[in-house]
């Protein structure tokens, strides 16, 4: 009879253990780790905030451009290729140009935020 009690026991206390892996599990997630990384905020020099807006620019061109060559195509009626020789043609140009305005608004946006910024350093949407 001790021996069966035991065993109800063990079987009664696997669930808890089993729950208790999970939210272990759930501490070990990476989207946590992710998520609490970008909680802290970050403040960015005008330098770095200067080479992330030429990076999204270039981004930005590389994610438009195949609409763009399509449009192209079909405003001057073309033929249309679904290769990425035909869609890409043009993309060093239209990054080349995008990237330094891009990287101008972000750089102009970091120091010009703190003229517009509250006495907390808040910038209001208004």
């Amino acid at each position: 009879a001790c021996k069966a009690e035991a065993r109800a026991a063990e079987r009664t206390n696997r669930p808890n253990r089993a729950r208790k892996r999970k939210r272990n599990d759930a501490a070990q997630d990476p989207f946590a780790k992710i998520a609490s990384i970008m909680a802290k905020k970050r403040e960015f020099s005008f330098w770095e905030q200067t080479g992330i807006g030429g990076i999204s620019g270039i981004c930005e061109v590389l994610c438009t451009q195949p609409t763009v060559a399509v449009k192209n195509a079909l405003q001057e009626a073309r033929p249309i290729k679904f290769t990425p020789k035909f869609m890409y043609t043009g993309v060093v140009i239209n990054a080349a140009s995008i990237a330094p305005i891009t990287a101008v608004q972000f750089g102009a946006n970091r120091a010009l935020a703190p003229f517009f910024a509250d006495k907390n350093g808040v910038l209001s949407p208004g």
